[in-house]
């Protein structure tokens, strides 16, 4: 396995110095963060393979906080870890799956996160749209069973999909953009749901994408600011 560099996001303390260690003997480095935006400014500075977020300190975050969270699942491999003190051992879980689904922190690193090219957190725009798309479930694209949507925001590394459809955290996902010129499909993996029913919450899915020319991705951004800037809101009085 190569080298592998994660950071996890815990309070300082005999949990997370417990977690540390666990990940260290799975043979991956690890970095340490103790809150949200201390993790962010880590990223900003350090290439990593992966984020384990302790669940106490998760729990404990604010908006920001979790708003950061957010959208740091788009973009990198990420595990939920709990130290269990009476058990001695800890425990991991994906966004949206359960406890037995991940086969602990051993395979969250050797099948997740030595396959992810380690990066640093770009400091990104993520543009508000409102692009039509035709969406897919699978690696590849299939016009008649495409499904009707649209890209909600969107930056060089993913966008968040509108849909009310299940969807699972590690599912590939490729959707076509009708406008945009050139209009080839775009593939990526799901990193975050959020389904129907979470109360203020958009339905969706946050989707990172592949690895794309740098052209590429920025057109798309291009394309979405340009539509933003260009859209004309309608207030009340003026609708027919």
């Amino acid at each position: 396995m190569r080298d592998v560099r994660l950071i996890l996001m815990a309070r300082p303390g005999p949990a997370c110095d417990a977690l540390r260690a666990e990940i260290e003997a799975c043979g991956a480095a690890c970095l340490t963060a103790a809150n949200p935006v201390e993790m962010r400014e880590t990223l900003f500075r350090e290439p990593v393979n992966g984020l384990a977020l302790d669940v106490p300190t998760l729990v404990a975050a604010d908006r920001i906080g979790k708003g950061i969270i957010r959208h740091l699942v788009d973009l990198y491999p990420v595990v939920r870890v709990r130290w269990d003190a009476a058990a001695g051992k800890a425990f991991a879980l994906y966004f949206g799956k359960t406890e037995g689904e991940l086969g602990g922190l051993g395979t969250f690193v050797a099948r997740d996160c030595a396959v992810f090219r380690a990066r640093k957190l770009r400091s990104e725009a993520r543009i508000a749209a409102s692009l039509p798309a035709l969406l897919c479930r699978g690696p590849a694209f299939d016009a008649a069973s495409a499904s009707k949507t649209v890209v909600v925001d969107v930056s060089l590394s993913g966008c968040f999909l509108y849909c009310v459809e299940p969807w699972e955290a590690g599912e590939r996902a490729t959707f076509v953009l009708p406008d945009v010129a050139g209009a080839a499909p775009i593939a990526g993996v799901v990193r975050r749901v959020v389904p129907w029913g979470d109360p203020y919450s958009m339905p969706g899915i946050g989707v990172r994408f592949d690895e794309m020319p740098q052209e590429r991705a920025e057109a798309i951004v291009a394309f979405a600011r340009e539509a933003a800037a260009n859209r004309i809101v309608v207030s009340p009085q003026d609708e027919p």
